[in-house]
């Protein structure tokens, strides 16, 4: 599941639980349908993302290249509790 919170210049997601792909996908589509913001916070101190595999990952990535105009200059950060969290977060920035 994914809270999100806005301000002019930062999003932040919270997940709590185990994000899935569905939940991911959602997330970002409604992110950029809205007006998106220049940064992004991913929390999952409360989460993990562990249940997304490599081909799921590669199509999160995929959407968000296609709308990476929107956002030239943002950055995005993650937050992890856990080492499989955090290589999953590596994969993501590197198939960025």
């Amino acid at each position: 599941m994914a809270r999100i919170s806005c301000s002019k210049q930062l999003t932040i997601h919270i997940v709590e639980g185990e994000l899935l792909f569905d939940d991911a996908m959602e997330a970002v589509k409604e992110f950029y349908e809205v007006k998106p913001t220049k940064d992004v916070l991913w929390d999952l101190r409360e989460g993990t993302w562990e249940a997304l595999s490599d081909e799921r990952l590669r199509g999160l990535v995929s959407f968000v290249r296609k709308h990476a105009h929107v956002r030239e200059g943002g950055r995005t950060a993650m937050v992890v509790p856990a080492d499989i969290d955090y290589g999953i977060a590596r994969a993501f920035q590197s198939h960025t």
